[in-house]
């Protein structure tokens, strides 16, 4: 690895190692992208899936008009999602607008978004530092790494690829900004970054990564800092100098929080209390960091793993994030890059470490999309720096690198083909996670009931439910509610699950029941309602409930044989008397059938 002519170069390049520069530059360049349309070539090739996709895309009307007026201003004042970031909405409705339903073209706006953003990286790490190939290795690691398979194959992710296309464009503006300050170019970078956190509130952290970026390779912060007074001051101009990106990461952030509290994704601290909360980030922090090294396993979806929460698992990754803190600001006088990755890191984390928890996953790989970008500094720095002054064992670490990029990209196609449809990601996800992860069951399920395979869906509820019991309570409670909300096919199929996977529950059965009787189908409500008197046979209301049934049906002896246990049960149930006379008159039976 070589070090290009630094900024401070007092010479100009002649016109003849300008050209054969530039001609290296676009040979790295095309050689990532090559690489990365070969990695994913098959995703312009799959569906949407079932999860997201549909509240994103294929379930919202607002984004199926494409783009329209009303579906402008729908995108700048809703949290539909959880979330306000009106330009992902806008960018999907320009999909719609350009491509219809046709999937192939919402993925292949994904995969340019990516290489978009890997250009884009490796332009401001040549420019920042100076060398294009530590930069290329760093680009072609973030562009074929398999942990951003999720943020690229994934339609519903298009706010990473989005939103990270800003992030990039606002480093490259700010280093532009940073050569000559002005307010016009400080106005570019401030938009850019507005119309980044447009598209995700996750770049809250970016004026902390433009901090470091200062410290290095900008060389706007002294290395000294904070040893002296002037190093000190210097750090607080620079401070306020992004104090207009703070009061937008202010807004964003009251706005992001608003909007998720109102929609119910944040985890109530009886769910998950600040212990959990703090232990869990402690151990994503490691296990990222594992998966970036080894990235098996990955899955959409992983559940919060409370039994692996032990006392000395979060003790041993506090013990190493510290152990690493410690190493880095050692040597970072000597080498900033250290500091600067590993900062990178931890702190475009914080977002979405868990402290703040909001849904129930222990961690997602595309929350690395970012963040991975500073590990992938610090190991290529520091690996070069190590080599420098030898050049066999710099041969050799090259060698070993190209080889670990070329798995890394194997892997990422490998890993791409899981997201072809949501039944063959979701089977790889229960492979891979553990055994309650009921969102897995779930929405393997509903792929195979939209295949008309109703009984193996309903065995995978089932599966995923009783590994869940605490989601199999919240499934009968939000069944009963749409019943008393007329949601009935909400509510049937809500209820359904509970059935198969409790049959012993007698309430369950009853509220099933109810739901057919309303809908009319009358022979499932009537075997809904005969299940709960065979579980509860001394409840009056079910023997009624049943007797109303069959009386529906024509049956009138049946239906007096259930009305008649109902009051025996209880001779003061006025409903059920009522009941009884109406049908002695259709009987035409002379003598009372109850007491």
């Amino acid at each position: 690895m070589s070090k290009q002519d630094s900024h401070a170069t007092v010479s100009p390049p002649s016109s003849e190692s300008a050209g054969w520069s530039l001609r290296r530059e676009g040979v790295l360049v095309l050689v990532i992208v090559v690489a990365t349309l070969v990695a994913y070539r098959q995703a312009p090739q799959f569906g949407f899936l079932n999860f997201d996709d549909n509240s994103y895309v294929t379930g919202n009307a607002m984004v199926r008009d494409g783009l329209t007026v009303r579906g402008i201003v729908w995108a700048f004042t809703t949290g539909h999602s959880a979330n306000w970031h009106p330009l992902t909405w806008l960018s999907h409705m320009l999909d719609v607008q350009l491509f219809g339903m046709n999937p192939r073209g919402h993925h292949i706006t994904n995969l340019l978004l990516h290489i978009l953003n890997t250009i884009l990286l490796y332009e401001v790490l040549r420019r920042m530092t100076g060398y294009s190939y530590r930069s290329a290795i760093v680009a072609a690691l973030f562009a074929l790494h398999p942990l951003h398979v999720e943020s690229v194959a994934w339609v519903a992710e298009r706010k990473d690829v989005l939103s990270t296309f800003f992030w990039m464009a606002t480093m490259l503006a700010y280093h532009h900004y940073t050569k000559q300050p002005g307010a016009r170019r400080y106005g570019i970078v401030f938009i850019l970054f507005a119309l980044g956190l447009m598209a995700k509130p996750m770049l809250v952290t970016l004026p902390c990564v433009l901090l470091l970026l200062d410290y290095w390779p900008l060389g706007r912060l002294d290395r000294e800092f904070p040893t002296t007074e002037a190093s000190r001051q210097q750090f607080y101009w620079r401070c306020l100098e992004k104090l207009p990106l703070i009061i937008l990461v202010v807004v964003s952030s009251g706005v992001t929080f608003f909007v998720q509290r109102a929609a119910g994704a944040m985890q109530s601290l009886e769910m998950l209390d600040p212990a959990m909360r703090l232990g869990n980030a402690s151990l994503a922090y490691v296990l990222y960091l594992v998966k970036t090294v080894w990235p098996g396993g990955l899955a959409p979806y992983y559940p919060h793993p409370k039994d692996l929460l032990t006392a000395w698992r979060v003790l041993s990754s506090i013990i190493l994030l510290a152990t690493v803190f410690a190493l880095v600001s050692a040597f970072m006088r000597r080498w900033p890059f250290l500091l600067v990755g590993w900062l990178w890191y931890i702190g475009t984390l914080v977002p979405v470490i868990g402290i703040v928890q909001v849904g129930d996953q222990a961690l997602a790989d595309r929350y690395t999309y970012i963040p991975l970008i500073g590990i992938f500094i610090l190991l290529v720095w520091t690996v070069a720096e190590l080599t420098a002054r030898w050049k066999p064992a710099s041969l050799v670490l090259s060698a070993v690198g190209v080889v670990w990029i070329a798995v890394l990209a194997a892997l990422t196609h490998h890993q791409t083909q899981y997201w072809r449809d949501s039944e063959v990601l979701f089977k790889h996800t229960l492979e891979v996670t553990s055994e309650g992860n009921i969102v897995a069951y779930v929405n393997l399920a509903k792929a195979i009931a939209q295949q008309g395979r109703y009984e193996e869906a309903g065995r995978r509820f089932v599966e995923g439910l009783r590994a869940r019991p605490d989601w199999l309570d919240w499934y009968y409670k939000q069944g009963v509610d749409l019943l008393q909300q007329g949601k009935l096919d909400q509510a049937a199929h809500m209820l359904w699950v509970v059935t198969l996977a409790r049959p012993e529950q007698a309430n369950a059965h009853i509220s099933l029941a109810t739901v057919y009787l309303m809908q009319n189908r009358l022979d499932e409500s009537a075997q809904h309602f005969a299940r709960a008197v065979e579980l509860q046979p001394n409840d009056a209301k079910a023997h009624h409930s049943l007797g109303l049934v069959l009386e529906r049906q024509g049956k009138i002896v049946e239906a007096l044989q259930q009305v008649s246990e109902a009051l025996r049960l209880d001779p003061n149930y006025a409903i059920a008397k009522q009941t009884l006379a109406r049908l002695q008159s259709k009987s035409r039976s002379p003598e009372p059938a109850g007491p």
